[in-house]
């Protein structure tokens, strides 16, 4: 699986899960999104590991009110 393919598939399966497009559960633009996808792609996770760390993300995202915050954590994933 490239990485198009891997966006792609992971954009699809949160989608199906959250009932809303991923950057806009992640408040970015879609291309902010890919970017961040790819360097998940990058660190080579599989798809579930993937999927996982953005169920994390978005767990986070509501006990954090911060925009600077969350962004701060996306940097750290």
């Amino acid at each position: 699986m490239d990485a198009d393919e891997f966006i792609l598939t992971l954009c699809e399966l949160m989608e199906q899960q959250y009932d809303a497009p991923l950057h806009e559960k992640l408040s970015m633009t879609q291309e902010q999104c890919h970017q961040w996808l790819r360097n998940l792609y990058a660190k080579r996770l599989t798809l579930r590991d993937a999927q996982q760390t953005v169920e994390a993300v978005l767990a986070q995202k509501g006990a954090i009110g911060d925009q600077e915050d969350m962004d701060e954590l996306l940097q750290y994933i």
